[in-house]
């Protein structure tokens, strides 16, 4: 392993161990439809794009999928998540982003509940301090009305919610 490659998973198990707390936190309160998070993490070029929800809140119900509908339904939604990420969390084209999925899945609890687990590592060629960030989550999924957003980038720290599709994130030090 090469030294630049420690470092890297250094900073980002402490950035998720900052993550971590958040998702605990977010764990401890109440299964809600229609609200979902969103967290970003970046070293430098390299990062960490993590959304969490609501089966109900992208999917439209949380029960098994058993019906030839309710499996093309929920496929749909897996496969937007699985392919539009790009289009979802959009960094300005000049920093030549590109995803990587490394998780999605749809998670099912007792009590008939399931959530979405979705986690892309991202590559720019430029740093994302500076930028700009639009979210796009709702364009795909209407039914997310309330998205909390983290945003980590080197030393900036962000906390904003978007309501609708088109939201922008300035990536600099407030």
């Amino acid at each position: 392993m090469s030294l630049f490659n420690g470092i890297l998973i250094c900073v980002q198990v402490s950035l998720l161990t900052q993550f971590s707390w958040a998702h605990e936190h977010r764990e401890s309160g109440a299964h809600v439809h229609g609200a979902a998070h969103l967290d970003i993490a970046f070293d430098g070029t390299k990062g960490k794009v993590e959304l969490h929800g609501a089966g109900d809140s992208f999917i439209g119900f949380e029960h098994e999928a058993i019906t030839p509908a309710d499996k093309k339904t929920q496929n749909q939604a897996l496969d937007i998540l699985e392919t539009k990420i790009a289009e979802m969390v959009v960094f300005e084209t000049g920093l030549k982003c590109t995803f990587l999925k490394d998780k999605v899945e749809l998670n099912h609890e007792e009590g008939a509940h399931s959530d979405i687990e979705a986690i892309w590592s991202i590559t720019c060629q430029s740093s994302v301090v500076g930028s700009r960030l639009t979210i796009n989550i709702q364009k795909f999924f209407p039914r997310v009305k309330d998205l909390d957003l983290q945003v980590l980038a080197d030393s900036i720290q962000l906390s904003a919610e978007s309501r609708q599709s088109g939201t922008v994130i300035n990536i600099k030090a407030k």
